[in-house]
């Protein structure tokens, strides 16, 4: 077996001294030290007709917060109809006797996924605009008593 036929791991058998050291069969140090992690493409940027900019990220973000919601619901009613069917093979007439603890388990799920919908919500009122008029709000308030 010469040096260019052998495996990865074992000892070439070819001229030389014969030997090699455990230092020559490792890797530079620079292989293993991480490189500085390279910015992500951000993809294209988003661009809005003049005027639109704030009533469009404001659609695009309650209809995230729609869609987490509907998806929480859905695995909520999972969950419940999975502890149902364990209920259910556990006993006779389980689904029933446990009914109440299976559907607290799918609200505690649906409700632990939808949670941070309120903070989409929020994040999507909070703009600029609805500051303004916020401001403005307060001032007649202040200014009424």
């Amino acid at each position: 077996m010469d040096s260019q036929t052998a495996e990865p791991g074992q000892k070439s058998q070819g001229s030389g001294s014969g030997q090699r050291t455990a230092a020559a069969d490792r890797k530079p140090l620079a292989e293993y030290t991480p490189s500085a992690p390279k910015d992500k493409k951000k993809g294209k940027k988003k661009r809005y007709s003049s005027g639109t900019k704030g009533a469009q990220t404001f659609e695009r973000r309650i209809s995230k917060s729609a869609h987490r919601v509907s998806k929480a619901v859905e695995r909520g009613l999972r969950e419940y109809l999975d502890e149902r069917g364990k209920s259910s093979e556990k006993r006779k007439d389980g689904a029933v006797i446990e009914s109440y603890v299976n559907i607290a388990k799918g609200i505690s799920e649906g409700v632990a996924d939808a949670s941070p919908a309120l903070t989409d919500v929020a994040k999507a009122i909070n703009s600029k605009r609805t500051r303004k008029v916020l401001r403005g709000v307060m001032k007649t308030i202040t200014l009424s008593r």
